[in-house]
């Protein structure tokens, strides 16, 4: 899976992933809901053959990327526990 940035704004990220799952996408987008900075996230899922799975990250201060990127690390702090 492979992400990209499609749009970029002062307080809002939105984010495409070339074959998205959203079975792995939905505990980012659950993290970044707990986040106290975060003001809205929006998990798009549209037809598979006319566009990327997207998400889309709205913050109340700072920085947007940077937000996604500790929910990033958070996420692999969760699954982490997996490791043997």
């Amino acid at each position: 899976m492979q992400a990209y940035i499609v749009k970029e704004e002062s307080n809002t990220l939105t984010l495409g992933f070339k074959e998205g799952d959203p079975t792995i996408l939905q505990p980012l987008v659950d993290i970044l809901n707990r986040r106290s900075n975060v003001a809205l996230v929006r998990f798009v899922d549209p037809h598979p053959e006319l566009s990327d799975v997207m998400i889309q990250v709205n913050v109340k201060k700072g920085n947007p990327l940077d937000e996604f990127k500790d929910a990033c690390k958070d996420m692999v702090d969760y699954f982490s526990v997996l490791k043997s």
